[in-house]
C-alpha cells in the first residue's frame, strides 16, 4: 500500500482539490475574456455528466439515492458554475469538509458561464 494515501486525508482532499480545481476555471475565463488576443476565441468548462435512474421507479428510498448521485455527480461541478454554490445536500452530507466561495469567488463563477455576446 502507498504510505502517501495512508498519510494523507481523502475525506477531505477530493473537496479542496475540486474547489481549487472551479476557481481556477473561473479565473482563467476572466483572463481569457480579458485578453484582446482572444477576441473571437472560445472557452468553457466541459462538465462531466453521469446520469443514474432508480432501480426501481416506484420506489421513494430509490428515487431519492438516484436523486443525491446527481446532485453529488453533476450539481458538484455544475451548481457552482450556474448558481455559485455547491447542491444543499453536498453541504449537509460533507459539512465544514466542504470549502465555501466568497461572495466574490460565487459571482465569478457564474459569470464564467454566460456568454459574453
Amino acid at each position: 500500500m502507498n504510505e502517501a494515501a495512508v498519510a494523507g486525508e481523502s475525506g477531505l482532499e477530493v473537496y479542496t482539490v475540486s474547489h481549487n480545481l472551479l476557481l481556477a476555471h473561473a479565473e482563467a475565463i476572466g483572463v481569457f475574456r480579458n485578453n484582446p488576443k482572444c477576441k473571437d476565441g472560445k472557452i468553457g468548462i466541459a462538465h462531466c455528466p453521469v446520469w443514474f435512474e432508480p432501480f426501481d421507479m416506484n420506489c421513494p428510498d430509490d428515487k431519492e439515492a438516484c436523486e443525491r448521485a446527481m446532485e453529488f455527480m453533476f450539481g458538484w461541478h455544475m451548481d457552482p458554475t450556474v448558481y455559485g454554490d455547491y447542491p444543499e445536500v453536498m453541504k449537509k452530507s460533507i459539512g465544514k469538509r466542504l470549502p465555501s466561495f466568497t461572495s466574490a469567488q460565487s459571482k465569478k463563477l457564474r459569470e464564467s458561464l454566460t456568454s459574453l455576446e
